[in-house]
């Protein structure tokens, strides 16, 4: 009897077990951007300002429009050169002239941080630690009333040089960004994450 009620509780199981793993999955779910850029017949698009590079502001704005385009292909999107005056009035009258509906403006920095010097003196070893910093904030201002419908902004930072030694083995690691590559990186990285909202997801629930 005893072995009869084991056999059957093994086979329970096992259907159990075999059930579990067969369950379909949940399919994910369509999320839309949370930003709907379709609902502007046309955008324009300001050269970002900034202050310590006409060059950093000029690729800041390439990488946005590329980033725009490709979240919500065919999103009609006009350059309108350097960044106008951002008062209403202003914002009103560049849309009327140039016949959009909103316009893109921004505003993005870089620094390069002062190093860091950490020393071991136990072990008579050091490193050395440089970074650049880069913030980008981005802003659609609605073109009939010059206001703010939708803003982001982020702040990155990434290694330039790193150095570590000692005096009984010299220098041991020693890693570069050159400056160019280093500002493509942190354009890149900042710009996706202030167009988060324009991209469509799957979520699974």
């Amino acid at each position: 009897m005893k072995r009869h009620v084991l056999a059957t509780l093994s086979v329970l199981a096992m259907t159990l077990l075999a059930g579990c793993s067969s369950a379909p999955s949940r399919p994910a779910e369509y999320m839309p951007p949370r930003l709907d850029l379709a609902q502007y017949r046309v955008l324009g698009i300001a050269e970002l300002a900034s202050p310590n590079s006409s060059k950093l502001g000029a690729e800041a704005t390439q990488e946005l429009l590329a980033a725009i385009h490709d979240a919500q292909p065919g999103t009609p999107v006009l350059e309108l050169g350097p960044q106008p005056k951002l008062d209403p009035a202003a914002v009103r009258t560049l849309a009327a002239r140039e016949k959009v509906d909103a316009i893109w403006v921004g505003e993005v920095t870089e620094a390069a941080s002062k190093p860091r010097l950490s020393v071991d003196a136990l072990y008579a070893a050091g490193a050395i630690a440089s970074e650049r910093k880069a913030k980008l904030s981005v802003r659609l201002l609605d073109g009939a009333t010059g206001a703010t419908v939708w803003s982001a902004w982020s702040e990155r930072t990434i290694p330039v040089v790193t150095a570590s030694g000692s005096l009984r083995d010299g220098l041991s690691q020693l890693n570069t960004h050159p400056a160019d590559e280093a500002r493509a990186i942190l354009v890149r990285d900042l710009v996706n994450d202030v167009t988060v909202d324009l991209r469509p997801r799957w979520v699974t629930r």
